[in-house]
């Protein structure tokens, strides 16, 4: 079971990492300032920010989770 688990962990941490890069690249390419935004625009990016904080914080439990099993 452990090998399945590690398995599920070491695939949930790739996905994650490809997640937090893409979204992270989406929101360098933001060349607008705050005042310049429309509301759906600055909605867009606030969802974005959420989903990279999401991400950085599920990647840090997996990779948590991966340290403990391999004890």
């Amino acid at each position: 079971m452990n090998d399945h688990v590690l398995d599920y962990v070491n695939k949930r941490i790739e996905e994650l990492t490809i997640c937090k890069t893409d979204t992270f690249n989406s929101l360098k390419s933001v060349t607008k300032t705050t005042a310049e935004l429309f509301v759906e625009e600055e909605k867009g990016i606030l969802e974005k920010k959420m989903n990279y904080y999401l991400a950085a914080g599920a990647l840090a439990e997996m990779e948590e989770l991966k340290r403990v099993l391999n004890r």
